[in-house]
């Protein structure tokens, strides 16, 4: 399985598109719900006013962005080590000022392999696993 390499840099992809996909899932499952008047059977005027509709395409524009960046332009986004750190965390204090602690708790587990992918970043280059070589005899 040579395509499954667990880089930090594979984990920013992979955590990332996965919120990606997530938020717009929670948020096309809003749009489809049921006027909460109709729901409830009272007449509400305002449906706008709590939905989150609006913050979840944020947050799944915001991973999508940073996933692209982790695919296209790798060794740019993780040369900038406090930019990408700082970039990739930034949804955490909107999450938290709504108190959804469980996607905190991924997103901080993400901005942590984002710190990893900058910390292996060394003079415009990634490093990638250690491989063993064929020169110890094995293969």
């Amino acid at each position: 399985m040579k395509w499954l390499k667990r880089t930090s840099r594979s984990m920013v992809l992979v955590y990332y598109t996965c919120f990606a996909l997530a938020w717009l899932a929670l948020a096309a499952s809003q749009v489809a719900a049921p006027a909460p008047e109709v729901a409830h059977g009272w007449l509400l005027t305002d449906r706008a006013a709590g939905s989150p509709v609006g913050v979840l395409f944020t947050l799944a524009i915001h991973a999508m962005v940073i996933a692209l960046a982790a695919w296209y332009v790798p060794r740019w986004s993780f040369e900038h080590g406090p930019l990408a750190v700082v970039a990739s965390g930034a949804p955490l204090v909107v999450l938290v000022a709504h108190l959804w602690f469980v996607p905190v708790f991924f997103y901080l587990i993400a901005v942590l392999h984002v710190w990893l992918a900058c910390r292996h970043e060394s003079i415009g280059k990634l490093q990638s696993t250690h491989t063993p070589s064929a020169e110890n005899g094995q293969p």
